[in-house]
């Protein structure tokens, strides 16, 4: 039986490595980058693609990461 991965829901979302949380010195050396998380797994482990090293894949966890939102801009006429 294949074991669900509750973390696939983070898949091709894009991210901003806060760094530091997990206690990783990776995440202290990528601070502030943004990226697109491309594979996690069920121990909280994620594969990231960052933006500034040429879509370099970095191994970091979800706990040094925060999640970007992008909400739609509404534009409404006054008249």
């Amino acid at each position: 039986m294949k074991e669900i991965n509750p973390n696939q829901v983070y898949h091709e979302k894009r991210v901003i490595v806060v760094g530091g949380i997990g206690g990783t010195s990776e995440a202290k050396h990528y601070k502030g980058y943004k990226g697109t998380i491309k594979k996690t797994n069920c121990a909280g482990a994620a594969s990231v693609e960052l933006d500034a090293y040429q879509q370099k894949v970095v191994q970091l966890f979800l706990l040094d990461l925060a999640l970007l939102l992008v909400s739609p801009i509404r534009v409404r006429c006054i008249g």
